[in-house]
């Protein structure tokens, strides 16, 4: 008896605690997303990178690796970061983000106002995750990562690989 008194307080518990940890298959974490995003008067300077765990904005260049990360679901996806800067850099990013193949296959597209901060003389993104819908191209595929912001398009063109976590709380790709 005194077991079936405990499931019955145990089973709704664990349910509870554990509400909104899980996001369906093929849906990505939700985006920093803003309300309202700033009309930008001036000319702003857009980079797109890499999300590194603990570590400030770096640039991807051509040629850079993309990670790809499974999520809790199974679901893989990539992260990036953006950073712009320019006298009207928004707290309110307007911005468009397409993963595509090298020969222009569209994968992935996001299309939500981002939450920038302070970041020096700039303001930066925290990461954002474009989920693949079904199967992620294979590793050593070349992608092209492609950002609309502020009247600025930057793309990128990189390699994903497959991300290994040797320390859970070490999410980047540093050597």
């Amino acid at each position: 008896m005194r077991r079936l008194r405990a499931l019955m307080v145990m089973v709704p518990l664990a349910a509870l605690t554990t509400a909104g940890f899980c996001t369906p298959r093929g849906t990505a974490p939700e985006p920093d997303q803003c309300s309202t995003p700033a009309m930008t008067r001036g000319a702003l300077t857009v980079e797109v990178g890499p999300y590194e765990y603990d570590q400030p904005f770096r640039a991807f260049v051509d040629g850079d690796q993309i990670a790809k990360v499974r999520g809790g679901q199974g679901g893989e996806m990539v992260a990036y970061r953006l950073r712009v800067s320019g006298a009207d850099a928004p707290a309110c990013l307007a911005q468009v983000a397409t993963l595509s193949t090298e020969s222009g296959q569209q994968l992935v597209r996001l299309d939500v106002p981002l939450t920038t901060y302070a970041e020096g003389a700039a303001r930066t993104t925290r990461q954002t995750y474009l989920i693949f819908p079904g199967l992620a191209p294979v590793t050593g595929t070349k992608v092209r990562l492609a950002v609309e912001a502020g009247g600025t398009r930057v793309e990128r063109l990189l390699t994903l690989v497959d991300f290994i976590v040797s320390d859970p709380l070490d999410l980047s790709l540093r050597d």
